[in-house]
């Protein structure tokens, strides 16, 4: 991200003024970037209008993706995740906020889990690279 967009972050949080401007542009261009970008030529589930609600992700994690302020800061689940016994996808893209790291680590710690990196896509591989998506997906669903 830009200089002026990690500055702009900072000061939030910093500050706690969640409502600056130059913040909210910050938080755009990070969910551009790793995220998801909407235009007229999204798929139609992606464009219509949500109702989204806040207040659990705000309690849970906090006011952004980059610094977890909420109740689940200390939560740590690694140990934990052998324990899951059914047959896990993980699916990732190169320029993902579940940065390939982290998605190496839940593939480490899975047991009969399958990781999948799309090269090239956000969080939404689904959308960044939906042809290569339905493939992985339906071979995994048809394997398991």
């Amino acid at each position: 991200m830009s200089v002026e967009d990690q500055e702009a972050i900072s000061r939030a949080e910093a500050t706690g003024q969640w409502d600056d401007p130059a913040y909210l542009q910050a938080n755009d261009h990070y969910f551009e970037k790793y995220v998801i970008s909407v235009d007229e030529h999204s798929p139609e589930c992606i464009r219509r209008p949500k109702r989204s609600g806040t207040e659990a992700y705000l309690y849970g994690w906090g006011p952004n993706e980059y610094q977890p302020l909420g109740s689940l800061k200390d939560f740590e689940y690694t140990d934990r995740l052998s324990q899951i016994s059914q047959p896990t996808l993980i699916c990732s893209g190169t320029h993902d906020i579940c940065t390939p790291v982290v998605a190496a680590s839940l593939y480490e710690h899975i047991p009969h889990s399958r990781w999948h990196l799309f090269r090239h896509s956000r969080h939404t591989c689904f959308i960044d690279a939906h042809m290569e998506y339905c493939q992985v997906l339906t071979r995994w669903l048809q394997e398991n």
